[in-house]
């Protein structure tokens, strides 16, 4: 602890045992916290897909539910093996729906991003048949 006139200084650790200052001044108390870290917000997460297969024909709509914190990407928000799927619309932080293209049979990944070109990958999340 210090004293400089009137005003007494210290550094106390917190139970994190990261030190702050706290100190006064003719009875005034203060202190000096560190800063929180903030977390960066995790991009999206796409968990599952229902129903988990269609016709290669496309045009089945889709569902997918997971972990959707910010809002999706401008321009091909959702895609399936690499195709952008149509009417995309998020209806909650853990629901997307969507509509499939044509395209060949097989399994493929479902890719979620976000605004801030974050992505989601569901690895052969949907089967084309």
């Amino acid at each position: 602890m210090t004293a400089t006139g009137e005003t007494l200084m210290d550094t106390v650790p917190t139970p994190q045992g990261t030190p702050y200052a706290v100190g006064g001044s003719r009875g005034n108390f203060l202190t000096s916290r560190p800063r929180t870290p903030v977390a960066a917000s995790a991009g999206p997460v796409p968990q599952s897909v229902a129903p988990p297969s269609g016709p290669n024909g496309g045009g089945t709509s889709l569902t997918i539910t997971g972990v959707f914190p910010s809002p999706l990407a401008a321009v091909n928000p959702v895609t399936i093996g690499g195709g952008p799927v149509s009417s995309v619309v998020k209806v909650n932080n853990t629901t997307i729906t969507c509509v499939t293209f044509p395209t060949v049979p097989g399994a493929k990944d479902v890719v979620v991003t976000d605004d801030q070109g974050r992505s989601g990958t569901l690895t052969n999340g949907y089967t084309f048949t």
